[in-house]
Parts: structure tokens; sequence; C-alpha cells
């Protein structure tokens, strides 16, 4: 049996793997509103949720906002324009102006869609409940804060602030559930979104060849490590939760008991999923240098006898031994 052929691993062009991100995102974006905004079921789980935080107390509700308050139309423009002078800094002012863009039409787009997208009423309650709400602009502010300044970052600087902006993400996620100012399905669907733009953006930033490999700006496997453990973390506190309304009935007994358990369950899982989604997204990212030109090669010339011609850099010194 003849040995298979040896070579270098093929690896997918970039555009192809940000493309995939995008693709993915996509359709995990549809099938979240589908499940959640489209079903019965979904619609009673997030309305029970978002109903618990009624019965949170002032102070919960004064943290929750006090954590919010770390999100504002001002912080946003700051951040477009931190963005946007780190890539002059860095001297990538395409890599700059796109991610800036990516951060404004991915919020600029949250807030269309959410105008745009009908919601079934397919349980009954108040307006402010039946209302769409699908996906979060605060969220997505977040995100497009966290993905912008990751995408701008340093290759050997990206191991710090992709911590920093996945937690950043989360707890705003975290917080505008907790307000009961939205659903889970929305802060997952304000993550999607972004995501999906940016994995757009770096296809058109890889097409116009400002996508190379580097061996820099891989994170540190101690730091995935650790947000990792800290996204399971949220998944498994919220999931106990959940088993703890479905093993003890008698804790739904008091009024809205259930719907608070569900309200405290939510919104672990979407800051579970935003930092997981965050870092499944730099994983795709890291193995690449944005916004600089990759090397080309240049041949010499060669003669006519197949030899390469002399030229007076070749010849100088030539002659004295």
């Amino acid at each position: 049996m003849a040995a298979p052929p040896s070579g270098p691993v093929v690896r997918p062009a970039p555009e192809l793997r940000f493309a995939g991100v995008a693709l993915v995102a996509l359709v995990l974006l549809v099938t979240t509103y589908v499940l959640f905004a489209g079903t019965e079921l979904g619609q009673r789980l997030e309305t029970a949720a978002l109903r618990g935080a009624e019965f949170r107390s002032e102070a919960e509700r004064e943290a929750s906002l006090a954590r919010l308050s770390q999100i504002s139309v001002a912080i946003f423009v700051l951040a477009i324009g931190a963005v946007f002078w780190v890539g002059l800094l860095r001297r990538r002012g395409g890599l700059g102006s796109l991610v800036a863009g990516v951060m404004v039409v991915s919020v600029v787009a949250a807030e269309l869609i959410k105008d745009v997208l009908p919601r079934p009423e397919l349980v009954a309650g108040p307006a402010w409940i039946l209302r769409n709400s699908f996906p979060s602009g605060s969220a997505a502010v977040a995100t497009a804060i966290a993905i912008g300044t990751f995408l701008v970052a340093p290759d050997r600087l990206r191991w710090a602030v992709l911590p920093i902006g996945a937690i950043y993400a989360a707890v705003i996620g975290e917080a505008i559930q907790a307000t009961g100012w939205h659903r889970l399905s929305d802060t997952i669907g304000s993550t999607l979104l972004v995501i999906a733009f940016a994995g757009g953006g770096l296809v058109l930033l890889s097409g116009a060849n400002l996508v190379q490999p580097s061996a820099h700006g891989h994170v540190d496997r101690r730091i995935r490590d650790g947000l990792t453990v800290l996204a399971l973390v949220a998944f498994g506190l919220g999931t106990v939760l959940l088993l703890l309304v479905t093993i003890f009935p008698l804790l739904a007994t008091p009024e809205g008991a259930r719907r608070v358990f569900l309200q405290s369950a939510f919104p672990l899982f979407g800051a579970g999923f935003t930092i997981l989604a965050l870092m499944l997204f730099a994983r795709v990212v890291e193995p690449f240098s944005l916004g600089r030109a990759r090397p080309t090669s240049h041949a010499r010339p060669v003669s006519a006898t197949g030899s390469e011609p002399r030229t007076a850099d070749s010849t100088r010194g030539q002659g004295s031994g």
C-alpha cells in the first residue's frame, strides 16, 4: 500500500473561516428567534422570567441599574472613536475604519430588526410583555465594544482584551435581564448579530488582502480555560435553579416564586452564552494578524542563459580577492 503523500497541512482560507462564522451566527440567530418568540413554550418561559423581575428587591434593582450605567450612547461613541484611533496609531487605518463601521452597523441593525420583527401573540399578558424586544440594543452595544476592541488590539495584547471584553458584555447582558428590560433570547440574539456582522467585516478585510498569519495573536490557554470555567459555572448555576423549580413543586406555591427562579436562571444562561460565544469567535480570529497586507515574494528576473542577471549591487566588491 502506497504511503499517503506528505506535505503541509492545507487550512481553509481566512475568508472562508470568517464567512463560516458569520453563517453559523446567522443560523443560530434565526433559530433563537423561532424557538423563543415563535413557539408557545418559548414565550411562556420568557414571559414568566420577565415578570419575575417584579419580585426582585429594591437593592437588586439598584445594583442591576448600576451595572447598566456602564453602557450608554456616550460610552459607545467613545468606544468607536477609540477603536478608530487605535487603528490609526497602529498604522492600520483600514482596520480601524472597518471595525468602527461594524460596531455602528451592528447596533443600528439591532434597533431596526427589533422594530420590524413581529412577535406572535401566543400567550396572554400586558402590552409591555407582548411587544417585541428581539434583539437587545443595549446588549448589542456591549458586545460590539467587546468585539471591536479585540479586533483592533495588538496581537500580543489579545490575551488581556478578550477576558475583559467578554466579562463586560456578559455583565451587561445579565443586568438587562435582571432589571426586566429584556428577555434571554434578546441578549443571545444581540451577541449572535454582532458576531455575524464582525465575521462579514473580516471577510471584506481578507478580500482586501489585509489578513495574514500571525504567531503572536494566540490567547494563552489558561485564559481560555478560565473563561470556559466561568461560562460553565454560569450554566451550572442556572441549571440548578431550573431543577429546583422542577423537582420541588412546593417552591412554586408562593405567588411569583417560579418566576423568580426563572428570572434568576435565565440571566445566568445569557452570561454564560455570551462568554462562550466571544471566546469561540476569538479562537477563529487569533491565528491571524488584521489590517496589514500579506507579504508577497518577488522573484528575481532570469536571463536567457538561465542565470540571474548581474546588477550593480551583485558585482560590487568583486575582484578584491
